[in-house]
């Protein structure tokens, strides 16, 4: 399997995000984010919002815990910046609020999203490796990736930095695909699944909930939250024959565009999770002392 780089996760938002802003739904949300399905959700729209207002809801816990005048937030592996829209258009205090990305792609479409928002915080998008912020520790009250964390190169180091950013009682919240810490590969037919999904969106910081509880806590950030949301998803599953037959016939075409393998591992997540070998979930963690 392929070595997946910083330079190969860059390609393929480079090459899909457009794609995915017009054929995913996204211009509803400004997102390029999971559609979660909760019983009180009515519409695409909300679903596609629903993991943004996952992260409102720890924000208003952090205000209602800590006299907090203003808000400092950043998005590690923002997109194209629907999260950070929406969230300061729901924030009650003054927000300072940044995005970072690896794609120049997504940050031209969010620096120029953000130039049609009038409001009362400050925002900021730039191009940057989240694995090395360029800001200064204890800096933020609030750190989040949604769908980004399992691109990191080096998720440890994700962590650490992660960690290095927040003040003490500022939280680190993840919504993203975890390798289940109780099932593993039984077949080849799933070891072939799970290699797809995760060469094909470019997902080399893939890992079990327990090992990111276990690193985390050794940079300070201790976990107080943890919840599956993979009932909430609507699992669009074929055949087990034609999923098999349309992954070994995909995987041997010649097709180079990223788009090829992000469908090939759509098609592979949707097994993956109705197998129980992934799980999409939410992990909020707390910077201690």
């Amino acid at each position: 399997m392929p070595l997946l780089t910083l330079q190969s996760v860059r390609q393929y938002y480079e090459q899909n995000t457009r794609l995915f802003s017009f054929f995913g739904g996204s211009n509803k949300a400004k997102s390029i984010h999971r559609a979660i399905w909760f019983p009180e959700v009515q519409d695409l729209k909300q679903a596609l919002t629903a993991s943004n207002r996952l992260i409102l809801n720890e924000i208003q816990d952090l205000i209602l815990k800590d006299p907090i005048s203003q808000l400092h937030l950043i998005d590690l592996g923002c997109g194209i910046g629907g999260t950070l829209f929406y969230l300061i258009n729901h924030i009650p205090l003054p927000a300072m609020a940044a995005g970072l990305t690896i794609s120049p792609a997504q940050a031209r479409l969010a620096r120029n999203q953000a130039l049609k928002e009038t409001n009362w915080h400050t925002i900021g998008f730039a191009v940057a490796d989240y694995q090395t912020v360029p800001l200064q520790e204890k800096t933020c009250d609030l750190v989040f990736s949604i769908e980004a964390f399992a691109h990191a190169t080096c998720p440890a180091c994700y962590l650490a930095e992660a960690a290095r950013l927040l003040r003490p009682g500022g939280r680190l919240v993840l919504i993203d695909d975890f390798l289940s810490a109780t099932v593993l590969p039984e077949t080849e037919t799933h070891q072939r699944w799970l290699d797809a999904f995760r060469q094909g969106w470019r997902l080399p910081g893939l890992r079990t909930p327990v090992w990111v509880a276990v690193e985390a806590a050794r940079h300070g950030l201790i976990q107080i939250k943890g919840r599956n949301l993979t009932t909430w998803l609507k699992l669009r599953t074929l055949p087990q024959w034609t999923a098999d037959l349309l992954l070994n016939v995909g995987s041997k075409l010649p097709i180079r565009h990223a788009i090829w393998g992000s469908m090939l591992g759509s098609l592979a997540l949707q097994h993956c999770l109705k197998a129980g070998l992934v799980d999409y979930q939410l992990l909020v963690f707390e910077r201690q002392a």
